[in-house]
């Protein structure tokens, strides 16, 4: 059986704006039984779906997962909206045989390869086996989640300190003073900025991923401090 696997690989676009997820499920072996092939089914015998949602203090938003090859990828885009907490679930479902269809089980869902469609394996009590057209969104939340990644963003608010020490760079090129108040400003503003961030990955290591979730808010939302 197989054992699905994410990582997130952190951000590596200059915008920072996209975040890589993997499946690193890997290949069957001795150390790894519930790799891909041998005993189990291989990669392009499954089809993958990611996905993914902004987990904000107001309630969930879906984040958009970049177009893919469910059957082939094994790398993914996450969209990002903010700096905060994402969690993608990952959905796997057998690929459909016409001629098995029979010995299928009720309930069972598919996806057929020829048609991009998900498939639900139904009994019609004058035709027998038949398939049913099923969509991703009616199939979310029904714990289908096969495996689940929650990854934390704090990339913008590390380019807020950056452009705070920019800013404090500028202030001692021209020869200002130590107690000059625009200089004492920005360092408030910077150990503001660094305290919270700070502290919401600590909360999110600690597993208080809620409470992360509400600190690095007041970063996104609070003109003062983020622009």
């Amino acid at each position: 059986m197989i054992k699905y696997k994410l990582k997130n690989t952190n951000i590596t676009n200059t915008a920072g704006d996209i975040i890589y997820i993997e499946d690193v499920t890997g290949e069957y072996s001795e150390d790894n039984p519930t790799g891909y092939g041998g005993p189990n089914q291989l990669r392009e015998e499954k089809a993958l779906f990611l996905v993914a949602y902004y987990k904000g203090s107001k309630g969930d938003l879906r984040a958009t997962i970049r177009n893919y090859d469910v059957t082939v990828d094994y790398r993914f885009q996450l969209k990002l909206t903010s700096d905060g907490w994402y969690r993608i679930n990952l959905l796997a479902f057998d690929l459909y045989d016409e001629s098995l269809l029979e010995t299928y089980t009720v309930g069972d869902i598919f996806y057929q390869a020829s048609t991009g469609f998900l498939l639900r394996i139904d009994l019609d009590p004058d035709l027998g086996f038949i398939t049913t057209k099923v969509e991703l969104n009616d199939l979310l939340g029904k714990d289908l989640e096969v495996e689940s990644l929650d990854v934390f963003i704090i990339y913008n608010s590390c380019k807020v300190m950056i452009r705070l020490n920019s800013m404090v760079s500028d202030l001692l090129t021209n020869n200002v003073d130590f107690s000059d108040k625009r200089l004492i400003r920005l360092k408030d503003n910077y150990d503001l900025v660094r305290a919270i961030t700070e502290g919401a990955s600590y909360e999110f290591c600690r597993g208080n991923k809620a409470t992360a979730q509400k600190n690095i808010e007041f970063l996104n939302n609070n003109s003062y401090v983020s622009e």
